[in-house]
Formats: structure tokens, sequence, C-alpha cells
């Protein structure tokens, strides 16, 4: 284990005007009513350092933690004023990321699910990078948004990667084949249970008969979902196992000539 070096970190004062997110996807968005509650409610007593990054060729530094305190600075004393700073001797967007998912992980600081994950692909960690992969393979984008062809469910996404990336990748191609780039479609539940029905069935699905049947039984991503709860609620089960009820229930139903079985059944 490396131990700490006053080489790699060192504090200094500089003006909020050299300070700027260099690097907008090593770091989660800016939120203006968030730098204003701060200075509203500023206290120089509890201000802790902004963590920055080498300088660039035109002198800015890269906030990797603490972009609203700047500002907040900014907005109550202009731009000439000056913050410490812990300077880091990197300068990299990918070492940035990984500085603010250090700082930020242990939850001091609310960052979402979603922040995280894009920064930790601008980082190269390896889950979230193979996991952004085949996102983007099948037509989607992680966003914490409800646009098309957008998934926020990113504990759903690793939910389905842990079972195999295999899984997720047909996953989320029976998926958007069912109910195209629908972000309803990809909701944490239906990513699940999806997930949940094609390991255990893998070898042995038509994916073309999963797909059709869902669309000929008039499902919605959003009535899947509801039944699902009501599924949950009589048959005292999960919610991805409800899911996987109803997949199988539809999948085996009129014209299936080779039916889903579990063992033992």
């Amino acid at each position: 284990m490396t131990k700490l070096s006053s080489k790699d970190y060192r504090l200094e004062w500089i003006p909020v005007r050299n300070l700027a997110v260099v690097w907008p996807e090593a770091q989660r968005p800016y939120k203006e009513a968030w730098a204003k509650e701060i200075a509203d409610n500023f206290d120089p007593d509890k201000f802790d350092p902004v963590k920055v990054t080498l300088p660039n060729g035109n002198g800015i530094y890269h906030i990797c933690e603490g972009q609203h305190r700047k500002n907040a600075v900014e907005l109550l004393w202009g731009p000439n004023e000056m913050v410490p700073c812990i300077i880091a001797e990197e300068a990299d967007p990918a070492r940035a990321a990984e500085i603010f998912l250090g700082i930020n992980a242990d939850g001091r600081n609310y960052v979402t699910k979603v922040e995280k994950f894009k920064v930790a692909v601008v980082a190269h960690r390896q889950i979230e990078t193979a996991i952004d992969k085949i996102v983007r393979h099948n037509g989607y984008r992680v966003e914490n948004s409800h646009a098309q062809e957008t998934i926020g469910a990113v504990d759903a996404l690793k939910f389905a990667f842990n079972k195999s990336p295999k899984i997720l990748e047909y996953t989320l191609r029976v998926l958007r084949d069912t109910w195209g780039g629908d972000p309803a479609a990809v909701s944490a539940v239906l990513i699940k249970g999806y997930s949940t029905l094609i390991c255990e069935f893998f070898a042995d699905i038509d994916y073309s008969r999963l797909r059709d049947s869902v669309v000929k039984a008039r499902y919605s991503p959003n009535q899947l979902a509801v039944e699902a709860k009501g599924v949950k609620e009589t048959l005292h089960i999960t919610s991805v196992a409800a899911v996987v009820h109803i997949l199988l229930r539809v999948y085996n139903g009129r014209g299936c000539r080779r039916p889903l079985k579990r063992k033992g059944t």
C-alpha cells in the first residue's frame, strides 16, 4: 500500500476565477440551487478545501470535488476571491474521475447512482465500462431522465451483468425488440425480471416468441409492472419473481410447442 506523500498533494490558495470543471464527464452535474444554498448559509469555519488537479495550459485547475462551494464563494465575493485548494499531482480526466469517486464513496456528499456510474466509466472502471458498452451497443445510454432510449436503473443493470455480460446483452435486446426505446421498458423491475428469466432458461428460450407473446398479450411496460405488483401481493413473492411468473405464463400460452419448465416440475 502506497503511503501519502507531500509530493502528491499540496495546499494552496487560488482565485476562484482559476477554478472550473474542465472535464464535466469526470464530475457530477452542477446545480445552481445548491451553490446558492451554500452561499446563503455560508460558514467559513466549515469550508473544506476544494480538491483540484494540476492546471491546464490556460492556468485553470480542474475541480475534482467542491464546485458548488467554489461557486458559492464567487456568488458572495466575486471571481478574485481566494479559496484553499488541495492540489493532486494529476492532469488527466480518468484520474480526476477516480478522485471524485473516492471522495464521494462514503456518501457524505449526495451523488446519484447514475452520476457515479457515468464518472466510473470515465475513470475506466472495469464493470461500469463493460456495462456501458453493452448498453450503448443496444441503442441506449445511461441517463437520469425519462427520455427515449435512456436507462436510469443502474443497480438493475449491475444485477443483470453480475449474472453474466451475455445475460445483460440479451435482456436489453429483447426489451428493445419488444417496446423500442421506451424508457419504461428498461425500468429496474423489468430488467431484473427479464434477466432472471433469461438466466434460468437461456438455452431454451425462443426469443422471438418471448417478444411476440408479450406483444400479443397487449402489455405495455407499465401494464406489465402494475400486474406484477398485483401478482406479488397475491402470491407473496418478490417483484422480480412476479415478473418472471407473468412472462412464463404468457410465453407458455396458446401455440407454445416447447414450454419453459423449471427443474423438478
